[in-house]
């Protein structure tokens, strides 16, 4: 990678903000001198303070200025950035490039955000989303060229690409499914299931039907949020 640690998360961070997903999780996956697997190799048991001490004789491995992994991840390969304030609403747009399978779990103020995503045995994309209380969230789905409809928890959706990806939005607190293809076992996906905090809402059901709600309760008698 041409450029410092310190400089690395502007370099990916605006590949992600082009929409150039290849190109920044291709430095994030680099192996070479200036890259975060050298700093595996060397044994370090954090980021460096520099790429390698042939770069910087006197380095340390305590240096958080190089962990910018840390949140490139969440924010770019996964796509999750809040609308709102307090993450009341939060788009996911995430931008797998050729990596065939991945998940991540946000915590966030409103409760752990969930996003998994992989690929069938033609190669579509599938990809479910755990979506927290009280929030509402606009996910963006790489599609091919040419795509009309997707799969959401089993319920077809129009779908009109623009620019690559496919806008489902208004989902609500839970698990959702979405795939490319006609329904078939993408909810029964041990993969794309470990996100999810409840089943995923499946033919229109609401998600977690028949699941007790999770309740939080303050130390105040009789307070508690359900979701």
């Amino acid at each position: 990678m041409a450029g410092s640690v310190y400089a690395a998360p502007f370099l990916i961070g605006g590949l992600f903000r082009a929409q150039s997903g290849q190109a920044a999780l291709d430095l994030l996956r680099g192996s070479g001198l200036a890259s975060w697997m050298n700093m595996i190799r060397l044994g370090a048991g954090a980021t460096a303070e520099a790429w390698d001490p042939s770069l910087k004789s006197n380095l340390t491995y305590s240096h958080p200025w190089a962990a910018s992994p840390t949140f490139l991840l969440p924010s770019g390969l996964f796509g999750i950035s809040p609308l709102e304030p307090g993450y009341a609403s939060v788009r996911i747009q995430p931008q797998p490039g050729n990596l065939h399978h991945a998940s991540l779990t946000l915590p966030s103020v409103r409760g752990p955000i969930g996003v998994a995503f992989n690929h069938d045995t033609q190669g579509r994309f599938r990809l479910a989303v755990q979506v927290p209380g009280n929030t509402r969230a606009e996910v963006q789905v790489p599609v091919p060229e040419g795509t009309d409809t997707s799969y959401v928890d089993q319920v077809p959706r129009a779908a009109r690409a623009e620019r690559g990806y496919a806008a489902l939005t208004a989902l609500g607190a839970g698990c959702h499914v979405v795939s490319l293809a006609a329904p078939g076992d993408a909810d029964r996906d041990e993969f794309l299931r470990a996100v999810c905090r409840t089943p995923p809402a499946l033919g229109g059901a609401e998600p977690g039907a028949g699941t007790p709600p999770l309740v939080f309760c303050s130390k105040e008698a009789g307070a508690g949020v359900a979701y």
